[in-house]
């Protein structure tokens, strides 16, 4: 690819490939205290959060392979804690990237599906589309011996717990969407085609989400195609990401 195209916002791909060694990610030993007090602070605001596992990569990048564009990247896992500390900093530390899978729900009347997160979870109050950073449950073992991640695995299953819908049949649009969002930050987004409107998602959705005490959203919004959001409600890529949907459906 042209060094042009790495540093567009949105970058098309046609794989995916994220590689995760064994072992765990090596933060310094002079880390560890700063890492357990952020932590603590975290807990105290919020302690319904959980220090589970997390994966960042200390190689992300694009690849021309057989011709075709390539996202690939090698991390370890780590956990939530470590993660937090990391992105506490701007710029975070150049070391690390944090690369994660978004499905971009596009519904029949051309709006993109967007939660808000609840109150309770790390990012309360924030704006994106259903979707979550991989866990352990996207490993999947290669034929060449090698651990990835499944980001489609992924995005199906944060899209089935945060609202309900089963997508797995859904139109896909061919291939990825890599969107920077910000320093170290890589949203892997495929487009989903929903058969339904946006008044008809939320119809279905919001009982799904009302029924669970724990739930990850608290509502849904359906910003049309080229509508910006809040950026101090969002994150960078879903406004790049709405940008690139206007051009794209015009």
């Amino acid at each position: 690819m042209t060094l042009a195209a790495m540093d567009a916002p949105v970058v098309r791909v046609e794989a995916v490939d994220l590689v995760i060694r064994p072992g765990r990610l090596g933060f310094a030993p002079e880390d560890a205290d700063r890492i357990a007090a952020r932590w603590a602070e975290t807990l105290a605001a919020k302690p319904e959060v959980w220090n589970g596992p997390f994966f960042l990569f200390e190689r992300a990048g694009f690849e021309t392979r057989a011709g075709a564009a390539v996202f690939a990247g090698e991390g370890a896992q780590t956990d939530f804690a470590s993660y937090m500390d990391w992105r506490a900093v701007d710029p975070p530390n150049p070391r690390f990237r944090h690369v994660f899978p978004v499905g971009a729900i596009l519904t029949a009347d051309r709006r993109l599906v967007v939660g808000r997160m609840s109150p309770h979870t790390a990012n309360g109050g924030r704006l994106y589309p259903p979707s979550g950073s991989f866990d352990p449950h996207d490993l999947v073992a290669g034929p060449d011996g090698q651990v990835r991640l499944d980001p489609l695995a992924n995005i199906l299953r944060e899209i089935a717990e945060e609202i309900g819908f089963d997508a797995s049949g859904w139109p896909r649009a061919p291939g990825w969407l890599v969107v920077d969002s910000g320093p170290n930050r890589h949203a892997v987004v495929t487009l989903i085609e929903a058969p339904m409107t946006a008044a008809a998602i939320e119809a279905a959705a919001m009982p799904h989400m009302a029924a669970d005490p724990e739930r990850e959203l608290d509502r849904l919004v359906f910003p049309a195609f080229g509508e910006r959001l809040d950026p101090a409600a969002s994150a960078l890529y879903v406004n790049r990401l709405l940008d690139h949907l206007a051009d794209r459906y015009p």
